[in-house]
């Protein structure tokens, strides 16, 4: 499914660095952020995922915008820059797992009221 437009528009003037990804087995919108970092003398394409949401609105935005604003923090050591994405990379990835939990609950739940139905003629 593709984030609505005035969403991604929204997301270039935070930073055009930051892209959606949609997850369509889970149902979540995944924010990624493509950075080059020198390793070993080679330069290598890196893509943390910074944000997981359900919903693409105002509220993620502003998620986005206050995380940006912390990452500003630190600017003159990327080492610590690294750390930070790393941090929100592994808090995304536990957001990833609880909806997905929470997609398969749903599933379950419907299932198990399905064979409880009785439908009367």
């Amino acid at each position: 499914m593709r984030p609505p437009r005035w969403f991604e528009q929204e997301l270039k003037i935070i930073d055009d660095t930051y892209f959606v990804v949609f997850n369509q087995k889970y149902e979540y919108y995944e924010i990624k952020k493509e950075m080059n970092v020198v390793k070993d003398g080679r330069l290598v394409v890196v893509r943390p995922t910074l944000a997981v949401f359900r919903r693409l609105n105002d509220r993620a935005l502003n998620n986005l915008r206050e995380r940006k604003y912390i990452g500003r923090k630190f600017a003159g050591d990327s080492m610590k820059y690294l750390n930070y994405l790393n941090s929100l990379n592994v808090e995304a990835k536990k957001k990833k797992q609880q909806f997905a939990l929470e997609t398969m609950t749903e599933g379950y739940m419907r299932i198990h009221n399905l064979g409880r139905k009785t439908i009367f003629t």
